[in-house]
């Protein structure tokens, strides 16, 4: 799983791309993502999604900013359905650093 280092000032962009997942036919028509707290001293909710989850082809598109406790890990969730009724997830860490 990738992990990702994040100063607590910092907006950008995470992405994932579920081509590896997808069947040559089958597109996304549904997309979400979650933030938890891995090691629960921080609050998932000090870390966010900034507007809207953008989908770029077989890409998710996640803006994220915040994240109040130093070193404290986060795990963002990636969740993408398609159109052939398959759920896909995928996990990237963010650690506030």
């Amino acid at each position: 799983m990738p992990v990702v280092p994040k100063h607590p000032n910092e907006t950008f962009v995470i992405s994932f791309d579920f081509d590896g997942d997808l069947n040559d036919t089958e597109t996304i028509v549904l997309a979400s993502s979650s933030a938890t707290s891995v090691d629960k001293a921080g609050d998932p909710a000090n870390i966010v999604a900034t507007g809207t989850l953008g989908l770029s082809g077989s890409t998710l598109l996640l803006v994220l900013t915040g994240g109040e406790y130093e070193y404290s890990p986060y795990k963002i969730s990636l969740l993408a359905v398609t159109d052939a009724g398959n759920t896909y997830e995928h996990d990237i860490f963010v650690t506030v650093e």
